[in-house]
């Protein structure tokens, strides 16, 4: 019994030693401060960018909009809102607000019990008690306590000094800007031969995570319609964004998970319904392009404006957004045009 006593008690005298070290200024913190940073910079622009990764295929500079950027790899629905909700608390809220979202995103909780992928909601939470916010994301308290608890647990805290050492032993830790990758081209090939694959693991990922909550869509599209309802009731608007993919990856995707893409669809319909305007480019014509894709999933530097290009166009011209600023050129491309479907169903057409 003693040994199991001191077993337990060096325990946590280590948990308390890493949290303490945590606490050290240092690299580890500049994910948190980079949320409450930009959280600040948010109020008196004319829009704000939430969402996924894909959000990368939105450029505010090609839309011709006053935009702040706030997206990160891998942010669910629920921390989607939970941004949402912080900005709004806010005052002088941006009046536009773009929502990235692609098919079975609906589906994705960062705090399940089977998530692979937890380092955004934790960075989230730490900096919502950095900012004194303790209200839970999507009703997650798990990540919640851990957060709180153990500051010092999660690659976040501690990759910069594996990197380090990385390098200090000669065995690589390439920085950010070495693995920076939007500039790569993909072949039509290697997205033929990927794409399945991609299709697959993310299905097996997103049955994981439902089989500990079946209503993981539920809950997130209610999640989005509260986050519209706030939006609307300050004079803003939602424009929810879904981009477009290669076509290797929305054969695979449509072959492998038909009813959560249709499921996906109706939610997009019902917040249409809300007056969201749904900007779904998934089929855009531009999907036959894989040299305008850096992966399966995402555009690269020379996808993303093309494409932003043409969705300032089309919002333009269906007056969701303002004429663009004298100077800034936000025409359409014109070898590619909406593919007929954007705005379908909904009473904000485009």
């Amino acid at each position: 019994m003693k040994a199991i006593l001191t077993f337990f008690a060096l325990g946590l005298l280590l948990l308390a030693l890493l949290n303490w070290i945590n606490q050290l200024p240092a690299e580890s913190h500049a994910e948190v401060d980079e949320i409450t940073g930009t959280l600040a910079r948010v109020p008196g622009h004319q829009a704000v960018l939430l969402g996924g990764s894909s959000a990368y295929a939105i450029d505010f500079r090609a839309l011709c909009v006053d935009g702040v950027p706030f997206y990160h790899g891998a942010q669910d629905l629920f921390e989607v809102a939970a941004l949402g909700d912080l900005i709004l608390d806010r005052p002088n809220p941006p009046r536009y607000w773009f929502v990235e979202a692609s098919p079975t995103s609906q589906l994705v909780d960062n705090g399940s019990q089977a998530a692979e992928v937890t380092r955004p909601r934790r960075n989230l939470y730490r900096a919502m008690f950095a900012l004194g916010e303790h209200r839970l994301i999507g009703g997650d308290w798990r990540q919640a306590f851990i957060a709180f608890a153990a500051p010092s647990l999660g690659s976040a805290a501690w990759s910069p000094y594996f990197g380090r050492a990385k390098r200090l032993l000669g065995m690589g830790g390439r920085s950010e800007t070495e693995l920076e990758v939007t500039g790569l081209r993909l072949s039509a090939a290697a997205s033929a031969a990927n794409a399945a694959e991609e299709a697959s693991e993310r299905r097996q990922a997103l049955r994981a995570m439902l089989y500990y909550d079946p209503d993981i869509a539920a809950r997130a599209e209610a999640a989005l319609q509260a986050l519209n309802a706030r939006i609307r009731a300050q004079g803003g608007v939602m424009i929810l964004v879904v981009p477009p993919n290669p076509e290797a990856t929305r054969t695979a995707t449509l072959a492998q998970m038909p009813r959560e893409v249709a499921e996906f669809g109706q939610i997009l319909r019902r917040l249409a319904n809300r007056g969201a305007v749904i900007a779904n480019y998934w089929s855009l014509p531009l999907s036959g392009h894989a040299e305008l894709f850096r992966d399966p999933m995402h555009l690269n530097r020379w996808g993303a404006p093309l494409f932003s290009r043409q969705m300032g166009a089309d919002l333009r011209a269906h007056h969701v957004l303002p004429p663009a600023p004298p100077g800034c050129s936000a025409g359409g491309a014109a070898s590619i045009s909406p593919p007929g479907q954007i705005g379908r169903d909904s009473r904000r057409r485009l």
